[in-house]
């Protein structure tokens, strides 16, 4: 799986998820500070789930171009029994 899959993926969610808290923990204090940080954590959240599907969709092409390529093998596949 490549790298930007858990950044790209799960860090919207965990953002979208904390938005929560930060909600419930402003609603609870009256803090203009926590609907602040919620606000922000919705608008990066939201960019996130936004942009995800075009990560997929050139990650999709990537992986279509590099099929027709034949695959070399790793060093440590080279030497392994079958």
């Amino acid at each position: 799986m490549h790298p930007i899959h858990p950044m790209s993926v799960h860090f919207p969610i965990a953002l979208l998820s904390f938005n929560v808290l930060f909600d419930l923990l402003s609603s609870r204090w009256r803090s203009d500070d926590m609907r602040v940080a919620s606000l922000y954590r919705l608008i990066l959240g939201f960019t996130g789930v936004i942009q995800e599907p075009s990560i997929g969709v050139a990650r999709l092409l990537h992986a279509e171009s590099s099929a027709s390529r034949p695959r070399t093998q790793r060093p440590d596949e080279l030497y392994a029994e079958p």
